[in-house]
């Protein structure tokens, strides 16, 4: 054996090598379980799922699974940080694009929903349980409610500034409503999947005249809007 090869076999034999193996073992197992967790959580619920049920259908016991996540509340809140990640990746995004209307934004986050079933369901599942005020993911709820109402605002303004949405619209209650609306057919959709959401959000959203594709109103940037600033929208022909 030469010298290369006796360094090569022991780089590969290192106590440091080593100790990845039960480190990626003990991650691939928790991807296990959080995935378990989440299809047990959006089919029956938080509230009526067991441990002894997310263990048997990873083929755990219950200390096992106790070794990995400290508890139900634990594995839930790392349920729900995937979500945020996702969402929050998606969000970014769309913030930082300032030719953005509102109304595209619903678009594309319900082009994307509907391509995962599995956390749409979820997620209405938990909020609708979390409405108590014991349940664990109560606060989250309400965090997230207040953070999208938040974004959206910015949203509309970045919007206004742009001269896509009316200047005058009531820009919190702009978002809300298309929050509830967002938020209802989900619902929907989860009891029918062949309800296109892109096309009902952009329904919705070309009806609203704040979100009009076809109306133009003068950018509220601009040092010298001229004459018809003042008039309202202009149409664009």
């Amino acid at each position: 054996m030469t010298n290369d090869s006796r360094e090569k076999g022991s780089d590969e034999d290192s106590p440091a090598r080593r100790r990845r193996g039960p480190y990626a073992k003990s991650a691939i197992t928790r991807e296990r379980i959080l995935t378990t967790a989440r299809e047990v959580f959006s089919s029956v619920g938080y509230n009526a799922t067991s441990l002894r049920t997310i263990a048997d259908r990873v083929g755990m016991t219950v200390p096992g699974l106790l070794h990995h996540f400290g508890g139900k509340e634990q594995m839930l809140t790392a349920v729900l940080a995937d979500r945020d990640r996702a969402d929050m990746e998606f969000i970014s995004t769309v913030v930082k694009r300032r030719d953005i209307t509102p109304a595209d934004g619903f678009r594309e986050l319900a082009r994307m929903n509907a391509d995962r079933p599995g956390m749409i369901r979820l997620f209405t599942m938990l909020a609708a349980e979390a409405l108590d005020d014991d349940h664990p993911a109560h606060d989250y709820f309400d965090q997230r409610q207040a953070l999208m109402r938040s974004i959206g605002e910015v949203t509309i303004s970045n919007a206004i500034q742009l001269g896509l949405v009316d200047p005058d619209v009531d820009r919190p209650l702009a978002i809300l409503a298309m929050l509830a609306v967002f938020d209802g057919l989900q619902s929907y959709w989860l009891r029918d999947p062949s309800i296109d959401m892109e096309a009902v959000i952009g329904f919705l959203a070309d009806s609203l005249t704040f979100f009009d594709p076809g109306r133009r109103w003068a950018a509220q940037a601009d040092p010298d809007p001229g004459p018809d600033s003042g008039a309202g929208p202009d149409q664009v022909g």
